[in-house]
């Protein structure tokens, strides 16, 4: 995997995140960056804060404390004079286009076919034409490999393939970040592969990532750094080579040989 490089824009810096649920911590001081072009990839044991952490990034889940800054910008919030206000709805989905989400569970409109699920955003939320949209949807379909599906209903379509429609929406409106959240969990196994392997093709074009994955050995081919969390704390965050190679504790070594029947990462790590 290619080395860090800490000269490149940073497209996201959060600073000593915090958030609660009914008094129970689950993001406790969280400090992450990605820069431009880096795809990162966060992995733990269930429960360790992932998914929080993800849908924070764009507010989608408020954080209590801390700061979330895209493109230098605080994500939810004003500050003035020492002060924090919250933002307001319109400076939140402003900023909140700087990012786009892939959820779980493919979040289609039913009633839509492809095309029109995938124009949507550009539409209502950028103000696009709908010719312009609909070159870009067309664009962004063919880079998932679903040139033709653009008439099809979300129910004609295979499990991968919609979540393959929910890459090629989040491409549409041409984000800085794009947000993974756990892609291929809700799919069957023989269908995680081509998800992964549109995902493996955004990072060659050097998309910048953040993917929340249980997908082990998919984290350490495409990876550039690897984000371990645990009980809502980041445990380590190193090159993806450096982090299969050189375990930091023995708890992550275990969770790795757990989820990994014991696989080395030593060359598939090193891609890139």
């Amino acid at each position: 995997m290619a080395a860090h490089d800490t000269s490149r824009h940073e497209i996201l810096h959060i600073e000593g995140l915090g958030k609660s649920f009914r008094g129970s911590a689950v993001l406790k001081d969280v400090n992450l960056i990605v820069r431009r072009g880096e795809t990162v990839a966060i992995i733990g044991p269930s429960g360790s804060g992932k998914t929080t952490l993800l849908r924070s990034v764009n507010f989608l889940t408020p954080y209590d404390t801390g700061r979330v800054l895209i493109n230098g910008e605080l994500m939810g919030y004003t500050e003035k004079d020492g002060k924090r206000r919250p933002a307001t709805d319109a400076g939140i989905s402003r900023l909140r286009r700087s990012t786009g989400m892939v959820f779980q569970r493919f979040a289609l409109f039913q009633h839509m076919t492809v095309l029109q699920n995938v124009i949507e955003g550009p539409v209502y939320v950028l103000g696009l034409s709908r010719e312009e949209a609909r070159k870009r949807a067309v664009a962004a379909l063919a880079t998932v490999g679903l040139t033709g599906k653009e008439d099809h209903y979300p129910a004609q379509l295979s499990g991968g393939q919609q979540q393959r429609v929910g890459i090629a929406r989040a491409l549409c409106m041409q984000p800085d970040i794009m947000l993974f959240d756990e892609p291929t969990s809700a799919l069957d196994p023989e269908l995680v592969g081509e998800v992964l392997g549109t995902m493996r093709r955004l990072r060659e074009e050097h998309r910048t990532m953040l993917i929340v994955t249980h997908e082990i050995g998919f984290a350490a081919d495409v990876a550039d750094r690897i984000v371990f969390m645990e009980a809502g704390a980041i445990v380590d965050d190193r090159p993806a080579g450096e982090f299969f190679a050189r375990p930091k504790t023995t708890r992550i070594a275990a969770f790795l040989s757990r989820h990994s029947g014991g696989a080395n990462f030593r060359e598939g790590a090193a891609h890139g």
